[in-house]
């Protein structure tokens, strides 16, 4: 096990990101304008719209054939402050919820809702904390159908995010090009434990089938092989693979 402990020390830094966000995690949170929270049995996955100011630099061509003199200049370039639209994604472990809403509440400056949609297994347990903390009130959202207009959306329009795995071709992964006829698919949610659901349109769905056994059985096997109780970042450090199992 000396190996794993060399290795653990050397990716001490990639633990950390999981305990509670430092600053830099809540990037443009003073500009923030909406809030969606996702409590699962685990982990808790937040996400925030904000506005973040970049520097645009245009450049202006003129046209050669009116030249007057050679003073003239080819083009112009300008630089302009512009206001982009950007949506930020955190995770951490439940067990961190209480410290991140204070964090939240201490930097929220300019939020235009006084609603915080929320969903997942704990948003009934967190409820009462959440309009405790942040003085917003929780609208609480259908686990399932959160889950299935996310999909529809990641599938229609963010390219390479579906893709065909082929085993003995030159490129095993053939990753696919968004298309408005996504259906009908098989959705297999791996959380806690593993949902199988049959999504047939866009508000025709059912669950078919699923498991017990999913990410908190490996979270628990893997706290008893390798005595940990951090995050599971087993495979990154290589304590798991360095375990005898016999």
């Amino acid at each position: 096990m000396a190996d794993c402990d060399q290795m653990g020390r050397s990716t001490h830094s990639m633990d950390k990101s999981i305990t509670l966000p430092p600053d830099e995690i809540f990037r443009n949170l003073e500009n923030a304008k909406r809030f969606a929270i996702d409590i699962g049995g685990s982990l808790t996955k937040l996400a925030y719209y904000s506005t973040v100011q970049h520097k645009v630099a245009k450049v202006r061509s003129f046209d050669h054939s009116v030249k007057e003199t050679d003073d003239d200049p080819l083009y112009e370039i300008s630089v302009q402050e512009e206001i982009f639209a950007r949506l930020h994604f955190i995770k951490f472990e439940n067990a961190y919820i209480e410290t991140c809403l204070d964090f939240i509440k201490d930097h929220l400056v300019n939020t235009e809702t006084k609603v915080i949609k929320a969903t997942g297994g704990g948003a009934h347990k967190f409820k009462d904390l959440i309009e405790k903390k942040l003085k917003l009130k929780v609208d609480k959202e259908d686990e399932m159908t959160c889950l299935i207009k996310g999909c529809n959306f990641v599938l229609r329009n963010i390219p390479h995010e579906a893709f065909v795995y082929v085993k003995h071709a030159d490129s095993e992964f053939r990753f696919q090009n968004t298309n408005p006829d996504i259906f009908p698919y098989l959705l297999v949610n791996i959380g806690s434990g593993v949902s199988i659901v049959k999504v047939e349109s866009e508000d025709k769905f059912e669950r078919i089938g699923g498991s017990s056994i999913g990410g908190g059985t490996f979270w628990g096997l893997g706290a008893l092989l390798t005595k940990t109780r951090s995050h599971p970042n087993w495979p990154i450090t290589g304590c798991l693979w360095s375990t005898q199992l016999w």
